[in-house]
């Protein structure tokens, strides 16, 4: 019986090659995009270019081929059932909703990005597709640091929370340049 498993990767500039049984395949953290191949006993089972955290699909595989033009880390899931595609190019916007869309700068220090607000109903964090990286988020007050206790936002990706943060928000920017990205809250 094959299990659900998350599995981190450390890629370099070039292809890394893993033995991964699973029938459904999702990257669930990359900062930029990779090339994905799947192979079932040596024929390619999916050929997937320059795909974005998020990226999920089911087919049957036994081999993991990740192909990178630098070095991060990445996190994939190998599991027996579901596909599709979760992430999202473009902008968002909330409907029937009074809110407030914020573009802000993440920088290499951690910085507050939002105050502590009691009766936010909504908060959105939305980085484009054209970053060169995400951002870290802390949703406590806490100082947002890359990894530890900070959670992850990646380029092309929105991220929700299912309990709304009320607290202190504070980002932090992965990697070297400022990362621009909107902040939406009700």
């Amino acid at each position: 019986m094959i299990r659900a498993k998350a599995y981190p990767i450390a890629t370099v500039n070039g292809t890394v090659e893993f033995d991964l049984p699973g029938n459904y395949f999702k990257l669930l953290v990359a900062s930029r995009a990779v090339d994905v191949e799947l192979l079932n006993d040596g024929s390619p089972a999916l050929s997937a270019s320059q795909v974005a955290a998020g990226f999920y699909q089911r087919v049957n595989f036994n081999k993991l081929r990740i192909t990178d033009t630098g070095a991060q880390n990445i996190v994939v899931l190998a599991a027996p059932d579901e596909g599709g595609q979760d992430s999202f190019t473009g902008s968002v916007s909330l409907l029937g909703a009074a809110h407030t869309d914020t573009s802000k700068t993440a920088t290499g220090a951690s910085t507050q990005c939002l105050a502590a607000n009691a009766s936010r109903k909504y908060l959105g964090i939305s980085v484009p597709a054209t970053a060169a990286a995400g951002v870290y988020i802390r949703t406590d007050g806490g100082a947002a640091v890359a990894g530890a206790g900070s959670i992850y936002c990646g380029p092309a990706q929105l991220l929700e929370f299912l309990v709304t943060p009320t607290g202190q928000i504070n980002m932090i920017r992965e990697g070297g340049a400022n990362i621009d990205f909107t902040v939406i809250e009700a």
